[in-house]
């Protein structure tokens, strides 16, 4: 079968279903992917088909002045301006893609399309070609369990689905794969083909781990979305800066394109730079975040206790994300707007919980024993087919 797997953007959408994706491939299928042309390198770099299309979305510093806690915008609590944010965005980048994927899925004409769930490009465009589709979820299902969220969706797009002649069900494709763990996922979520969330953080090298200083070592990443977005790594050097004078390794994690704000390494800060976030989380004794999806599902697959810093700009999905780990025992809730002594306090007390540390191990095995993606797969083209 021709599969192709279409991306609405950054690294953050596409590196969870690169382990799908690679399944198909070995299971004799054509698989290809359609993709912004920035992810160009990540997409060879997976060993997948690129097929770049559209043109790059881009983020102007008027929309900065519009995210959470900039100029007149409430830092938090406003979920339908955070929806707005999104929804408006992704209706921007379904018109970059429109048309060059339109001449892909027409030309090459694939047996399935699997999409990541925000690609509406693709979820339209394959309802209208009748060619079947999948939603692709790798983290929680907004439209099935955000209030207002599919309301938003139909105001947001209702141009695109009038003009192809269809109702909102294609924006829920003809199935969906769920790879997000079950602990993260919305109870109200739409059915899917389940699936174990398989990290693929980008390719990468292991490299001989640095002399044992006998710290605690403690991983800081914004993943790499969040400074694409904001155009700063704030909250980190906030992090940084509180635990200064904390006994503690801290392994700092930055995307390329942000390498230039990163703070400035020491004897006991390294700065790595698009390593990936599995390789980096081997040896870490807890892992400080901003509550992304694939940051949040790698390091509960790894067993490694979270501190979950909620981002602005994600709101809705990061203070999710945050209160589940929080009541799974595996980690723990932080709000940098306390100030540096509670990042201190934070830190300090999750390297001491060893109650934490086994229920985030209990719950890595638990996901491990989850239905892997290459049964998953043939499952989700069975129902296609």
């Amino acid at each position: 079968m021709r599969v192709l797997f279409a991306v609405s953007m950054q690294n953050s959408h596409f590196f969870p279903m690169v382990p799908l994706a690679w399944s198909m491939r070995a299971d004799g299928h054509d698989v290809r992917v359609a993709h912004p042309p920035a992810l160009t390198s990540q997409v060879v770099e997976s060993g997948l088909t690129s097929v770049p299309v559209g043109r790059n979305p881009v983020i102007t510093d008027e929309m900065r002045s519009r995210l959470p806690g900039r100029g007149d915008t409430p830092a938090s609590g406003d979920e339908s301006h955070n929806i707005a944010q999104n929804l408006g965005f992704f209706r921007g980048v379904a018109g970059l893609m429109n048309e060059d994927l339109a001449a892909v899925l027409t030309d090459w004409r694939p047996d399935v399309v699997v999409y990541d769930w925000q690609c509406y490009a693709a979820a339209t465009l394959g309802r209208a070609l009748d060619i079947p589709t999948a939603r692709f979820l790798f983290g929680p299902d907004f439209a099935g369990g955000v209030p207002g969220w599919r309301d938003a969706e139909c105001r947001f797009l209702g141009d695109i689905l009038s003009d192809a002649g269809l109702s909102p069900s294609a924006l829920d494709g003809d199935t969906g794969i769920d790879v997000c763990p079950p602990l993260l996922q919305f109870d109200a979520a739409r059915p899917s083909v389940p699936a174990r969330y398989v990290p693929y953080n980008g390719a990468g090298s292991v490299r001989r781990a640095g002399e044992a200083t006998g710290r605690p070592r403690v991983l800081v990443t914004l993943g790499g979305t969040y400074s694409w977005v904001t155009g700063d790594l704030a909250p980190m050097d906030a992090v940084v800066s509180a635990l200064a004078d904390v006994d503690v390794d801290l392994v700092v994690a930055v995307p390329a394109h942000s390498q230039a704000l990163a703070p400035a390494p020491s004897d006991r800060v390294t700065v790595e730079v698009d390593v990936p976030l599995s390789l980096l989380l081997e040896g870490c004794d807890a892992i400080l975040h901003h509550g992304g999806d694939g940051t949040v599902a790698t390091a509960l697959v790894a067993g490694v206790p979270q501190i979950i810093a909620p981002s602005g700009f994600t709101g809705f999905a990061s203070n999710h994300s945050a209160d589940r780990i929080a009541r799974s025992g595996a980690g723990t809730r932080l709000e940098l707007a306390e100030g540096p002594g509670a990042i201190r306090e934070t830190v300090e007390r999750v390297l001491r919980d060893d109650v934490m540390r086994h229920a985030a191990t209990d719950r890595a095995e638990g996901e491990r024993a989850r239905p892997g993606v290459v049964e998953a797969g043939r499952e989700l083209l069975a129902k296609l087919s």
